[in-house]
Parts: structure tokens; sequence; C-alpha cells
């Protein structure tokens, strides 16, 4: 098993990337799970937008002090559940 961040310097990976990570060298396989988090949004993730610095919406709350730049997501908040993040959806 392979644990893995969905982006590899900042760009996310294919989903041929993710397939060629299960097969191993010597033909067996492994499973890869992609880490993702719902509870907090990142600002260094293509889908921050710098306004939300001096105007967050309201279902973004402070940043986490033991994690700069990762801000806590009101999940419950229907809009913070629903906003589309492009391809993906962030919560």
């Amino acid at each position: 098993m392979v644990i893995i961040d969905l982006f590899c310097n900042n760009i996310a990976l294919t989903a041929s990337e993710v397939a060629s990570l299960k097969s191993k060298t010597n033909g067996g396989s492994r499973l890869i799970i992609a880490y993702m988090s719902i509870g907090e949004a990142e600002d260094y993730r293509y889908y921050w937008q710098t306004s939300w610095e001096t105007n967050p919406p309201a279902w973004l709350d402070d940043e986490n002090p033991d994690w700069p730049g990762n801000y806590k997501v009101r999940y419950w908040d229907k809009d913070g559940r629903t906003l589309s993040m492009g391809p993906t959806l962030l919560i």
C-alpha cells in the first residue's frame, strides 16, 4: 500500500500516473490511496484565492497555528461543502 498526496510540485497527478504506481517492477500490485484534507484549505493549493486572505468566505475559518498556510474549513456549511475547485471538489 502507498499513501500519496494528490499533488506533486503543485500539479495534480493524472489518472495514468496513479495507475502506474499500482504496478510493482516485479509484477506485483499495490493499493494506492490519495490523501486529501476536508477539514482545512491550504493557501498553497491551486484552488486558493488570494482574496480570501482579506475577505474570507463564511466557511473559511482561522489559520491553523500548528500548520501555517492551512485554514480550518467549516465543512458543515453548505457553501463550504459544495465549493467547486475546478475538476475536483474541495469539500
